[in-house]
């Protein structure tokens, strides 16, 4: 048994005791009583008148020596086995094999020495009446005390067995009994009518017998035996069937009560096994029951924190979840943290990590209030999908609307951290994918890889919360008037659709202004074509520094040239210049060209010489590699970027 489980006091202990004790003194008292009566008043039906008198004097003076003997010698050996058996349970420690077995057969060893003194006792009387009466007199009271032992015994286990149900149920408790240790609910059933029942009827069927067949038993005799024996069945019987009925009906109503709690949601009930029959094994199984439950109840909490609630839930419903998806229209909403990286660098690590913890939590909490999925942590990013892997109506206004709520409240509650937002809807895959024996649920599609990208895009937006058309396009027109038509940006493919912003999300004064630069298209939507890796250059390709950037072609040095700039004169310029390039449009001014990539009047960035490793930078810079540009100067110091060669 466990260290920390509950086990009786050594009051409730020294309370049980007594409670046996006194049980045993009026068991044997009711019994002796019921026995000399019945002797009474059966036995004279087939004796001469003037012996019944004789009867009861004799025999009398010695039931009552015998029953006070009996009585006080079986109290006191009763007792010392009693606290032997629990010695265990107030010593605080487990029982051996000896000691549980011990404790569970307590009832059971109670009635055995109780009826070893009623067949010393059925002896004693028969021997004693065949020397002063007669030897068939002998054996008539000798049977009928017997009969009468047997029925008591029946009556005291019963009580025995209750009495007895805390300390049951500590030895159940501390270990498990190989097999019943008690009779059964049918041993009990039949045990309690015979003894109870049968055995007195039986003396009426004697009675009744010696008046078919003509003794000279006086007829009041028989009638008033008959009566009294009666009446004891009766009476017997009762008590038989009240006391097996409670021990049946006290644990199975405890499992009843069990199975309400647990229907109503409360899994935390254990049931107290106090019976070593088949009744005990339903309160074991009971308890086996709810601590299943519980751990299942455990695991899906666990999987839910790990997969999403849903993802749990499906996966738990489903008898084998497998490999492979489905197409759904969903709604893909990607946040991204600016400046990861150094915050990690800048900030102990417990810091960094209580700040993440918070960021995400602002966003669980706004997902999961729009019915969304947080479907994975990608570091300093989370991907969240609402349509998957339940199907819901709307699933791109949700996110929609979900992108509005979370750049708010991320603005309130973590605002040391600066992020970006990308929102996106579409028909993707959603299904498990990796392994038989090790896979997740994950969506993939470009609803995800656009809004992937478009977060990139926002981190450099004030509103930080940018959409793509194909989500807008899905939504009703409340929730599409809420945005506001932006640039143009190449997400995928040769098209370049349009992006939108929302309203009011910005964090300074900017949020209310056009944020398009000059050159930048704003039109109503073309379309939407996916394949593209160009989104990249948005935000992955600034990241680049100087230094790596120098290296792509060669450079002159740390500075950008002074003076007058000529045509064909090698100019340093960022990777950002770059990105406007490849986006077709007017790069800064000088001061943004200060250090970077150089680039020239015909040299071509070569893809073999990029000092790259991150996929996305890979990417990003082959793109950038296919183009040629070269540098016209504008006067003051300052260039521009004209590409010749896509």
């Amino acid at each position: 048994m466990d260290a920390t489980e509950e086990r009786p006091t050594t009051d409730v202990l020294r309370e049980v005791r007594a409670k046996l004790s006194r049980t045993g003194w009026i068991a044997g008292a009711v019994g002796s009583i019921v026995v000399f009566l019945t002797i009474g008043f059966l036995i004279p039906v087939f004796i001469d008148p003037g012996e019944r008198w004789s009867l009861g004097v004799l025999n009398a003076p010695l039931v009552v020596v015998y029953f006070l003997v009996a009585g006080f010698a079986l109290d006191r050996y009763l007792a010392r086995h009693f606290d032997g058996a629990v010695a265990w349970i107030l010593e605080g420690r487990s029982p051996d094999e000896r000691e549980h077995r011990a404790a569970l057969r307590l009832a059971v060893r109670q009635v055995k020495v109780d009826a070893l003194a009623w067949a010393v006792g059925a002896v004693v009387f028969s021997v004693f009446n065949a020397i002063t009466q007669s030897w068939e007199f002998g054996v008539v009271v000798g049977a009928t005390t017997w009969l009468g032992a047997e029925t008591t015994c029946a009556l005291s286990y019963l009580a025995f067995e209750r009495i007895l149900r805390p300390v049951t149920a500590c030895a159940l408790g501390a270990r498990a009994a190989t097999g019943m240790v008690a009779p059964g609910v049918r041993g009990r059933l039949a045990g309690a009518w015979f003894l109870g029942t049968g055995v007195p009827l039986l003396g009426v069927v004697v009675v009744g017998a010696a008046g078919v067949m003509g003794t000279d038993a006086d007829a009041d005799y028989i009638s008033a035996a008959v009566v009294f024996i009666g009446v004891v069945a009766m009476g017997a019987g009762l008590l038989a069937t009240l006391l097996v009925s409670k021990a049946i009906a006290h644990p199975v109503t405890a499992v009843r009560e069990g199975l309400e709690q647990i229907e109503r949601g409360d899994l935390d009930v254990q049931l107290a096994v106090d019976d070593g029959s088949e009744v005990g094994q339903l309160q074991v199984g009971f308890n086996r029951m709810a601590d299943g439950l519980r751990e299942r109840e455990h695991i899906r909490d666990l999987f839910g924190r790990q997969v999403g609630e849903e993802v749990a839930r499906a996966a738990l419903v489903a008898d084998a979840p497998k490999l492979g998806g489905e197409e759904r229209e969903v709604g893909a909403l990607f946040v991204d943290i600016v400046g990861s990286t150094s915050m990690a660098t800048t900030m102990p690590p417990a810091e960094v990590v209580q700040l993440l913890n918070r960021f995400f939590c602002v966003v669980v909490e706004v997902v999961e209030a729009e019915g969304g999925m947080v479907n994975k942590f990608e570091g300093d990013a989370a991907l969240c999908v609402f349509g998957a892997p339940v199907a819901r109506d709307d699933p791109a206004g949700a996110a929609l609307c979900s992108a509005r709520k979370l750049a708010s409240r991320l603005a309130e509650d973590v605002p040391q951290i600066s992020f970006g937002i990308g929102i996106s809807a579409g028909t993707a895959v959603a299904g498990n994918v990796g392994a038989e024996h090790r896979f997740e649920y994950t969506v993939i599609g470009d609803p995800v890889n656009e809004a992937a990208r478009l977060s990139d895009l926002a981190k450099q937006r004030p509103e930080r919360v940018l959409a793509s058309e194909a989500a807008l396009v899905r939504t009703g027109d409340e929730e599409r008037s809420i945005w506001d038509l932006g640039d143009r940006r190449c997400c995928g493919g040769g098209a370049r659709p349009p992006v939108w912003r929302s309203r009011g999300n910005a964090r300074g004064p900017e949020s209310t202004r056009s944020r398009s630069r000059p050159g930048c298209t704003r039109a109503s939507s073309t379309g939407y074509a996916p394949g593209s890796q160009e989104a990249l250059i948005g935000g992955r390709v600034e990241a680049i520094d100087a230094h790596r950037a120098r290296r792509l072609v060669g450079h002159r040095g740390d500075h950008a040239p002074s003076g007058h700039l000529g045509v064909g004169d090698r100019v340093a310029v960022t990777a950002r210049a770059l990105q406007h390039v490849v986006l077709g449009q007017p790069p800064p001014v000088a001061p943004d060209l200060a250090l970077g990539t150089e680039v020239g009047l015909g040299p071509v960035l070569h893809r073999d010489s990029l000092p790259v490793t991150e996929r996305g930078e890979r990417e990003a810079h082959e793109r950038l590699a296919s183009v040629t540009a070269c540098v016209t100067p504008t006067g003051g110091g300052q260039a521009r970027l004209i590409p010749l060669r896509r």
